[in-house]
């Protein structure tokens, strides 16, 4: 068996970035891209739901959503970084300690939900954000021992009632790849 101690200090770029491209390219650009294009495939109009977004992998998240004409819609607990995170590029902002998450992207979305939810910062909310998720949608999840148990029973319940779920563990520190990629668990 290959010794997969140094796996961790790997980083996983995406199908379409060239090696050398890597030099100007941040972390948080790779996470971000490499599970919203490569893995979720996000395109034009669709919504993707992107909790802390004002972290770095979150404002990538944003600029991804944006390049591809998808809708990104922007969480935060706090209502002073409402307008960087406009400026960003978020076309919605909810902030979530005022206003009521899964209804709020309920009705951005016309009732539909959100095809893509990219959690990269692994919270505990996840589980009520899964009630807002489109039917065949993905979740990215940054699986953390402190997302606590309404974590895991979110990914539990999309899990037994949706048709086709796609739950993406990225970048997970206790639960690490070989390859570097998010872990799909059908």
């Amino acid at each position: 068996m290959p010794d997969r101690s140094a796996v961790r200090s790997v980083v996983w770029h995406g199908s379409c970035v060239r090696p050398k491209a890597h030099i100007g390219h941040t972390l948080g650009n790779m996470t971000a891209y490499g599970a919203l294009i490569d893995i979720a495939g996000l395109e034009r109009s669709e919504t993707v739901v992107i909790p802390a977004a004002s972290s770095s992998v979150g404002l990538a998240a944003i600029q991804i959503a944006n390049r591809v004409g998808a809708t990104p819609v922007a969480l935060t607990r706090d209502r002073s970084k409402r307008q960087a995170l406009e400026g960003a590029g978020a076309a919605h902002v909810i902030v979530t300690d005022e206003q009521e998450r899964v209804a709020e992207i309920l009705t951005i979305t016309g009732g539909k939900g959100a095809r893509v939810l990219f959690d990269a910062a692994g919270g505990p909310t996840v589980g009520k954000l899964t009630k807002a998720m489109a039917r065949f949608g993905n979740l990215f999840h940054l699986w953390r021992a402190e997302s606590g148990a309404d974590a895991a029973a979110g990914v539990r319940r999309l899990g037994q009632e949706s048709d086709d779920p796609r739950l993406h563990h990225v970048g997970s520190h206790d639960r690490p790849r070989a390859d570097g990629a998010g872990e799909a668990v059908h």
